[in-house]
């Protein structure tokens, strides 16, 4: 899934279980959000690397999420406990990168775990 190209202002996701998408089994990366004046996105309440029972991991060979290129001001989770995406199984978790890439917030999520929390689904290298 990507954002990019100077969008503004979306949400993948949501605070309930019917905005939850599962992002799962691509080639690449789950989530990227890239290029300069692509701020204020959100992503919250997913599944990410994770099967739709969230019991199982059907991850990426690169990351989960990744922000980049400029990208700032993103918001990947959140404040109140249903806005935490779950993040697991996948190479790495999320990844922060380049010159401008700022301001972005990681927050409230649950890595390296089932849905449920119950068992352990690590990402390859780091979570975050």
């Amino acid at each position: 899934m990507l954002i990019g190209g100077g969008a503004h202002a979306n949400t993948i996701g949501g605070t309930t279980t019917a905005d939850c998408n599962v992002i799962s089994g691509n080639t690449n990366q789950g989530i990227i959000v890239t290029g300069t004046n692509t701020d204020a996105n959100i992503a919250q309440g997913n599944y990410i690397g994770l099967m739709a029972s969230g019991a199982a991991g059907l991850a990426y060979p690169l990351e989960g999420i990744v922000i980049n290129g400029g990208a700032k001001s993103n918001l990947i989770g959140g404040c109140v406990g249903t806005a935490c995406n779950v993040i697991s199984g996948n190479n790495q978790g999320v990844h922060i990168a380049d010159p401008g890439s700022n301001g972005n917030v990681v927050q409230g999520n649950c890595f390296g775990l089932s849905a449920d929390g119950s068992m352990a689904i690590p990402d390859a290298f780091n979570g975050g």
